[in-house]
């Protein structure tokens, strides 16, 4: 598939504080046809070393040739992260979306 890109996640998730809280983020935010992995960098310092990781949590999103497009290191809100890989919520159908909401459950509270 053209144009495929990649969410490539650098944590330590035994002591990282943030790279938790940004699991809990990814996992509850829609990231649309985005492949997601991550990389633990206590068991594989090849590929930090690779793509020169300094910090964790770091987010490299990549394109199909696994070229990098952008990098962010630190948190990011749900919104700060469907723009970091360029979500285009009017691209959703009726089903997705309402998915979407129920991956919202702070609104039910406002």
């Amino acid at each position: 598939m053209l144009n495929k890109k990649t969410l490539l996640k650098f944590s330590a998730s035994i002591w990282c504080n943030p790279c938790k809280e940004l699991d809990k983020i990814i996992l509850a935010t829609d990231l649309g046809d985005i492949d997601y992995n991550e990389v633990n960098v206590d068991e594989d310092p090849s590929l930090v070393k690779y793509w020169n990781v300094r910090g964790v949590p770091t987010l490299l999103l990549l394109d199909e040739n696994e070229e990098e497009l952008k990098r962010h290191t630190g948190l990011l809100s749900p919104v700060g992260l469907q723009n970091f890989v360029g979500y285009d919520p009017d691209a959703l159908d009726d089903q997705e979306e309402e998915h979407l909401a129920l991956k919202e459950p702070w609104k039910e509270t406002w």
